[in-house]
């Protein structure tokens, strides 16, 4: 099954960590029936939920309950001795580098590709 997008947004604690909480349906019927309200919560470690998803606006135009975001800054996960050079690269690296250069949409066919 698949839903339309959906968007979260969360302020997130140092050292605080995070789920997603989905309802997971039992047989075809209630899988369907979710799709139609679809909404993921994202819950703290002390079981409080801090966010709930809502539809994506295409538009990139946050309505007054959202915020227009892009992306969260990842850090460089790569260790200080990793290899800029991509030839030099284990497969990982150069899989790493070229994920962080890929566009949204690419990124999207890729998963589609990966977990089909």
């Amino acid at each position: 099954m698949e839903t339309p997008r959906q968007t979260v947004t969360i302020n997130a604690e140092p050292g605080e960590t995070y789920q997603f909480q989905i309802e997971k349906p039992d047989n075809r019927r209630q899988a369907e029936a979710l799709v139609r309200d679809f909404s993921v919560a994202v819950v703290s470690s002390g079981g409080q939920t801090v966010a709930t998803s809502s539809l994506w606006t295409a538009s990139g135009v946050a309505s007054d309950s959202q915020k227009a975001v892009t992306r969260a800054p990842v850090p460089d996960s790569r260790p200080a001795t990793a290899p800029v050079d991509a030839t030099a690269a284990t497969t990982l690296e150069q899989l790493k580098l070229l994920w962080g250069d890929a566009s949204e949409e690419e990124k999207r066919e890729f998963l589609r590709w990966a977990f089909e």
